[in-house]
């Protein structure tokens, strides 16, 4: 494909192909704010300023260490020696800030660690060269202990990805230092069931189990033996010894033993404790977000050692919102590997004696929530996986893009660029999609900007994004149409960190980045800076026609849009809210429900995307929300939804943005009438929940 770059945009380095997307699992590359080195770290410099080069002593395995293993395989030397089986150390010349810009092309910046940022060609150190690692270092270390560092993120110039290897220009996922994974990449096929899957239906035999306390029960999975927090007054993330993640069971199972055993220590995974309450009960505690002590919803992790036939009970224990869906009918996700290998079935509605309760776990006055169901394995010996809503991850898309690159008719009329890259050094991502004008110019072309993903643990706001872009990026008449009258934006995943680690709304600053639109700090929220910047470019060269934000809703079912008005709007002849969610209705009476629209503007949502694109003047400004769990309307009603489903709702955006860019002035006045008609209980407080 194509890729082009923004005018002044530096390059990527280079990656070695499409293998690299397999490496989904990598310490992540740092920025660590030092003061200026005194002394010189550039041999070559250092001779030039009469100073003694900076050397660093690392160890060199034989064999190629993972991420997920000890801070010696990773080329760290522990106190009191070396690790073993290492060769002896080599010292390893560290480049300096001040004197980077003059060394010779391949050394880069980093007092005692990581650079300050990427250079075009990078030089790894011979640890690097050894384990294949980026050519970043890692962070320093006093006596086998791990000094606490401030994080700032890399720099955030658009960059180029190189025509030459698309694929290969593709990063790897970088993980915080705190967070140790396992190599093996986990993957799941794509299913769709052969009918909707029905919401639970309570029968009345519902128990409630009784809390198992801490000082109780056979621990058997741990995750972090410290509470990874955020400094009180840092607006960053912070490192401190490192722990790690590790799994109890697995060192404690012998052959015989029948106790399952959990993982959580993949991409996007999240679990923080089991507790094994007697042979087949479990009670299950999720992390919290990263670098804080809130945000318990997104669960995704592995089960093996099960027995089939056998009535299991899990039990998780600090959900904190009083109101849920599994209140509602909803019902946890179950993946069987066995059954995707033999039946090609993947992720499929599981759950018996389903219920969501109040428990009595709360601390500082903060109230828990239990959730509480049961289950028959399929098979003896599997491994499974459970999750709350479809798993999408930021390797996912990045295999996505990698497909749109090599298709020779997608990449002419879809660019991927590198907006910016994230506090732990991930790439974002946007994608200008368009028809070539006849005449080279199109700027006379509107705006259509999307972007999704900014809470993590909103998986199908990803679903809902890649349908929408399987439809404007098809062969269809009406995606050609779209494409020769708009300018696409999209920006598919606004907070890779946050999906990488498993959080379920916050990225690596402990802060909801759907509050800080309205924010100056680029170094700790880049992709909202960065987004809201090529915004305001965009409708300086063009004009935004429509902005949409696509999230995923935890407490209501249906699907739905918060948009903004005023009286002076209601007033005015276009541009009024209500008209595209009516369209968007009409073309998906099954899932979509008008009547659950809210167009009212809080100032306690002033920091959103949808308000602070619409104070900047694009009064098309919505967020699109998708319940969790299904639909209650027409032939759809009590049912869940399945990828297919989320994906249809991006196709029919694309329907009722085509329906209402064409739409004559009197076509536009007959549907203004029949949404004023249908709005009437618009705005009440029942349907305020929780607007974006």
């Amino acid at each position: 494909m194509g890729f082009q770059g923004s005018p002044g945009a530096g390059s990527l380095p280079r990656a070695g192909g499409a293998a690299l997307l397999a490496q989904t699992h990598r310490v992540c590359d740092r920025v660590i704010r030092f003061p200026a080195p005194r002394q010189a770290a550039c041999a070559r410099c250092a001779k030039e300023q009469r100073l003694r080069p900076r050397r660093r002593a690392v160890s060199v395995l034989p064999a190629q260490p993972g991420p997920g293993t000890a801070p010696e395989a990773r080329g760290i030397t522990p106190r009191g020696g070396g690790a073993a089986g290492a060769v002896p150390l080599v010292a390893v010349p560290l480049r300096c800030r001040p004197c980077a810009p003059r060394c010779p092309a391949g050394e880069r910046r980093g007092s005692a660690g990581s650079p300050r940022r990427p250079l075009p060609t990078p030089v790894p150190s011979l640890r690097d060269a050894l384990t294949g690692g980026t050519g970043w270092g890692e962070p320093r270390r006093q006596g086998g202990r791990q000094l606490k560092k401030a994080v700032e993120p890399p720099p955030q110039k658009p960059q180029t990805l190189d025509n030459s290897s698309p694929a290969g220009q593709f990063s790897l996922v970088n993980w915080p230092d705190q967070c140790e994974v396992i190599r093996d990449r986990i993957e799941h096929i794509d299913w769709i069931p052969t009918a909707p899957e029905p919401l639970y239906t309570p029968t009345g035999l519902e128990i409630t189990p009784t809390y198992q306390a801490p000082d109780k029960g056979t621990v058997i999975y741990l995750g972090e033996e410290e509470r990874l927090c955020r400094a009180p007054q840092a607006s960053c993330f912070m490192y401190f010894q490192e722990t790690g993640l590790c799994s109890l069971k697995q060192t404690l199972h012998q052959k015989e033993d029948n106790t399952l055993i959990f993982k959580a220590q993949f991409e996007s995974g999240n679990l923080q404790k089991v507790v094994k309450v007697n042979e087949f009960e479990y009670q299950l505690t999720l992390r919290t977000d990263l670098y804080t002590s809130r945000h318990t919803q997104w669960y995704y992790f592995q089960v093996s050692n099960m027995q089939a036939g056998v009535p299991y009970r899990f039990t998780i224990v600090n959900f904190s919102k009083p109101n849920s869906l599994y209140r509602h009918g909803l019902q946890p996700l179950l993946y069987s590997e066995v059954d995707a290998k033999k039946y090609q079935v993947g992720w499929r509605r599981t759950g018996d004696e389903i219920k969501y309760y109040k428990n009595n776990t709360g601390q500082d006055r903060h109230q828990y929530f239990s959730l509480t169901w049961t289950l028959q394995f399929p098979h003896d010996q599997d491994t499974c996986y459970f999750a709350h809503c479809y798993p999408y991850t930021y390797t996912n898309l990045q295999e996505y893009l990698v497909a749109i690159s090599k298709d020779p008719v997608k990449s002419k009329f879809c660019k991927i660029h590198v907006l910016c890259r994230s506090l732990a050094g991930n790439m974002i991502y946007v994608l200008t999609i368009t028809n070539p004008s006849p005449s080279g110019l199109n700027t006379e072309r509107k705006a259509v900007i999307l972007t999704a993903r900014v809470h993590p643990g909103e998986t199908n706001s990803s679903w809902i994004m890649k349908g929408f872009l399987d439809y404007i990026l098809g062969d269809s008449d009406r995606a050609q149409l779209l494409r020769d009258s708009f300018v696409f934006k999209v920006v598919p995943m606004l907070n890779p960190d946050g999906v990488i680690v498993g959080n379920h709304r916050c990225s690596l600053t402990g802060h909801d980045l759907n509050r800080k639109y309205r924010s100056n700090m680029r170094k700790w929220y880049p992709s909202i800076w960065y987004t809201r910047n090529m915004i305001r470019r965009v409708m300086e060269q063009r004009g935004v026609f429509l902005y949409c934000d696509i999230h995923g809703h935890n407490r209501k079912q249906n699907v739905f849009m918060y948009g903004c008005e005023t009286k002076q709007q209601a007033e005015a002849p276009y541009g009024h809210p209500y008209v595209f969610p009516f369209l968007l209705s009409k073309s998906c009476p099954d899932m979509f429900s008008f009547p659950d629209c809210c167009f009212r503007v809080q100032k306690s949502k002033a920091g959103t995307g949808r308000v602070a694109m619409w104070k900047m003047g694009i009064n098309n400004s919505y967020t699109l929300e998708a319940s969790i769990c299904g639909s209650q309307l027409g032939c759809r009603q009590s049912t869940h939804f399945d990828m297919k489903d989320l994906e249809s709702i991006g196709q029919h955006f694309c329907d009722a943005l085509l329906n209402y860019s064409v739409h004559s002035k009197e076509e536009y006045e007959n549907v203004l009438k029949e949404a004023r008609v249908n709005s009437r209980v618009l705005n009440s407080d029942v349907l305020h929940w929780d607007s974006r």
